[in-house]
């Protein structure tokens, strides 16, 4: 029995819908028409919808890649200067020992049992060095600060710190944007595609209907037909950082898809070696013969990689 092989990725649904819409241009008489009069369906309004969606997801790959700049510069920033704010606490607390509460003037949290506590949330951290710092200077000639001498014995420029912390909070914050424009980006993006893939499965399904005697014919307009007896399995991979893995008995004429954002490269057999696939962020390998074995290498040595892959059952 004939079944339509949907996309699954955001590129492979723009694909599709650009492919039926041409399809459309083509041919004014084409067997589709009916079924788009009677659905009310306009294919140039859909190709117009998706290459708006093509805009929101450029830009909200922009905005996801700004998001992870911006947080590693943050905490290039901000991870020295708070385990030299750390130090500075446990400085403090044996100079207290006798009275450990007296790091309250230098806005540093000390619970019942004389436990220092730190925020866990970054703004509340930055206000707490920012505040600890503050207090250091405020110390006025002839009175000296605490931690003169032992700011001087560790390198520790806590002037030099201010202005970092404060770097890192502009970094945080434009991180934050970003994060909030790639949402919003996300959800205009499947906002316009979401009717489009419900257009594409009935128009795909309208087709292999019409063709009923030879339902492959609807591979003219677009759609990917698979007439095996029995249909492959679909399955979801997970690659762990710079992991590379062996699979077989991968289906022919199948699409191998990246659902993550993490560079990968395909290679036909068991070994990384000999030419290699790009199979980056959202990119499709469809399968030819050959290709039965397939290794592939998660180059992301930070990110888990995830993949869709056909088997032969």
């Amino acid at each position: 029995m004939a079944r339509i092989v949907f996309p699954k990725t955001f590129s492979g649904w723009v694909k599709l819908v650009e492919d039926v819409f041409a399809f459309d241009v083509a041919d004014a008489g084409h067997i589709l028409q009916p079924y788009l009069d009677e659905e009310g369906i306009v294919l140039a309004d859909d190709a117009a919808n998706a290459e708006l969606a093509v805009t929101d997801d450029t830009n909200f790959t922009i905005n996801e890649r700004l998001a992870e700049t911006k947080t590693r510069e943050r905490d290039n920033l901000f991870d020295k200067r708070f385990s030299q704010h750390r130090e500075c606490v446990q400085f403090l607390k044996k100079l207290y020992r006798s009275n450990p509460h007296k790091l309250g003037d230098w806005s540093v949290i000390v619970d019942g049992s004389d436990k220092i506590v730190y925020p866990t949330d970054f703004t509340e951290k930055t206000k707490a060095i920012l505040k600890f710092i503050e207090k250091h200077f405020s110390y006025v000639s002839p009175d000296v600060s605490p931690l003169h001498a032992f700011l001087i014995e560790n390198a520790i420029d806590l002037a030099n710190n201010q202005t970092k912390i404060e770097d890192s909070i502009l970094a945080n914050t434009a991180a934050k944007a970003a994060e909030s424009d790639k949402e919003t980006l996300r959800v205009s993006r499947d906002n316009y595609m979401a009717p489009l893939r419900t257009h594409m499965r009935g128009i795909g399904a309208y087709a292999v209907s019409f063709y009923s005697s030879n339902p492959s014919k609807a591979g003219k307009i677009g759609f990917r037909i698979d007439t095996s007896a029995k249909a492959p399995r679909l399955a979801t991979v997970i690659l762990q950082p710079g992991e590379q893995k062996t699979f077989q008995n991968v289906a022919n004429d199948s699409e191998i898809a990246n659902l993550g954002g993490t560079d990968t490269n395909l290679f036909k057999g068991t070994e990384i070696s000999g030419p290699a696939i790009a199979l980056n962020a959202d990119a499709v390998f469809t399968t030819v013969y050959g290709y039965g074995t397939i290794t592939l290498l998660n180059k992301d040595t930070t990110k888990i990689g995830k993949y869709s892959i056909e088997f032969h059952q």
